[in-house]
């Protein structure tokens, strides 16, 4: 993996990370979660000003883990997905 942080830095931020409690972690890391969803949702909405309810929730479910699943697989999900939001489910 590239990384454009020093060694130096990548320590430091780590002894950081130790520091803090781990609800403090879990908070941390659910905000950043949060920012990224928010980042994705507000690129999907540029790119598709249209895009909305369950076409936007699939939207950011293959943005965020396109890559967690293989090119059969999201087929799949999406047959199924439009399958349950043509039954109002």
């Amino acid at each position: 993996m590239m990384t454009d942080t020093s060694p130096w830095a990548e320590k430091a931020m780590a002894d950081l990370w130790r520091q803090r409690s781990g609800s403090e972690r879990v908070r941390a890391a659910c905000a950043m979660f949060s920012t990224a969803r928010q980042l994705v949702i507000a690129g999907l909405r540029q790119e598709n000003p249209g895009l909305a309810g369950a076409a936007l929730r699939f939207a950011i479910l293959e943005r965020t883990y396109a890559a967690d699943f293989a090119p059969d697989d999201w087929a799949r999900l999406r047959e199924q997905w439009q399958k349950r939001d043509s039954r109002g489910g």
